[in-house]
Parts: C-alpha cells; structure tokens; sequence
C-alpha cells in the first residue's frame, strides 16, 4: 500500500465520518496509520478532532465562550478608547485587538482543542502583568479583571469537557508515548 500526505480537512472528514458510524477515535487511528506517513500528526488531528456527541452535549457551552470572547473583545476596545487621544494609535491598537479576537473566535467555532487554553493563558497572563503595573484599581477595573478571569477559567472547562484526554496544547500521552484517545 502507498502511504500518502496528511492533509488536516481530510483526516478530520474521516475521522468525523467514522465516529458518525460508531468506531472509536482508537479504532480509526489504527485503520488510518497504515496508509499515511506521518503517524504523530495522524494521532495529533484524530485526537483534536471533537466527539460528535460531545459537540452536540456541550454546543451551547462553546457558543456561550464564542460570546464571551466577542464581549471580552467590545470591553477591550472600549477600553482602548479611553485610554489615549492618538486617533491613529487607538484605530490601530483597535483593528489588532478585533482581528485577533475574531481569530479567538473562529478557531472556537471551528472546535480547535489548543485555542481554549491560548485564551485561558493568554488572559490570565495579562491580568498578572495589569495587576503589576497598576497603582490603582477603580470599580471598573474590578469588574473588568473578575470578568476576563471567569473568560479564562470558562475557557478551560469547556476545552476539558469537548476534549477530556486532551492536554493543554497537545494530546495526553501514555507511559510509551502513544496519544491517549477519548
């Protein structure tokens, strides 16, 4: 047999395929390594891939992260706004913070396990770098930080109940090094 190329989209429309059939992510690794070379990112996509009964369990979950995300992104921009008079500093900082929310966003939607835990860390970092360079905490601030800390935390949930054996930004694996599969 000639083994072929990984391309992601076809591996996830197998995979997605297959669950819809009743076989194990396990099941579909093994009959999958056999016809392509790299059996590492084979395992990496089949294991990113969501459980179609956990898609359907916890939607309402991911879109609730999808708006979060998306008022996390208004609050920034508004934030930015008060922040400076430079039209062109604000326009610009403005159109960075929403093109990367938006990509936040639609890699959510798209169910891709490593962008649950980028926001969660990447939010919590931030706030550990405000909280060392403010003096002074208004009611606003407050609000704000315990708002994005929930962001955070409700990332890793959803991330760990859509993808349980999945680590923070790679698949968990056994003591042989093998990925740990739902």
């Amino acid at each position: 047999m000639i083994k072929k190329g990984i391309k992601r989209k076809e591996i996830e429309g197998i995979t997605s395929e297959k669950q819809n059939k009743g076989l194990t992510k396990q099941e579909i690794y093994n009959e999958l390594k056999e016809m392509y070379f790299d059996k590492n990112r084979l395992a990496i996509i089949i294991a990113s891939t969501v459980n179609i009964h956990r898609k359907n369990k916890f939607k309402s979950l991911n879109l609730m992260l999808m708006i979060l995300v998306s008022l996390a992104a208004l609050i920034k921009v508004t934030v930015l706004f008060s922040l400076t008079n430079n039209l062109i500093l604000v326009a610009f900082s403005i159109t960075i913070a929403l093109l990367i929310n938006f990509w936040f966003v639609y890699q959510i939607y798209r169910y891709r396990p490593f962008i649950y835990s980028y926001i969660g860390f990447l939010i919590l970092f931030q706030e550990i770098r405000y909280l060392l360079e403010i003096e002074f905490i208004s009611n606003w601030g407050v609000f704000e930080m315990i708002f994005y800390l929930f962001v955070a935390v409700f990332s890793i949930i959803v991330k760990e109940k859509l993808f349980p054996k999945f680590g923070l930004f790679r698949p968990e694996k056994d003591k042989k090094g093998n990925v740990i599969f739902d």
